[in-house]
């Protein structure tokens, strides 16, 4: 089983974090397994949602296998300290907005003769 976690900072009303976990079957369908509104970023409560998750795995052979997160420090360094057994992946979405930002970047310096 795969699942993808995300978390998305302040965008509601009430500035609180949300942290949502989906899950991914092998026949490609979709699932909310999870979501939790958190107060702050900081990593204790990122914990607390983590704990609380990997409570829903009541044998240690049902852990997730992979864990699809985006290149968030606090959720990349709690999901290796919660799930070591599972691979955690960064997620391609993030990569590519990330590689064409810099290319963006690159190119503006190269246009204006900075490089």
């Amino acid at each position: 089983m795969v699942f993808l976690i995300n978390s998305t900072y302040k965008t509601n009303r009430y500035k609180l974090s949300l942290l949502d976990i989906v899950g991914v079957t092998p026949t490609g369908m979709t699932f909310l397994a999870t979501f939790s509104y958190l107060e702050g970023e900081c990593i204790k409560n990122v914990v607390w949602a983590l704990k609380r998750f990997r409570g829903i795995f009541l044998k240690s052979d049902a852990i997730p296998q992979v864990i699809v997160i985006d290149r968030d420090s606090t959720l990349m360094n709690v999901v290796k300290t919660m799930f070591p057994e599972s691979t955690n992946l960064l997620c391609r979405f993030h990569i590519d907005k990330n590689v064409k930002a810099k290319c963006k970047t690159l190119a503006g310096k190269k246009m204006h003769g900075t490089m």
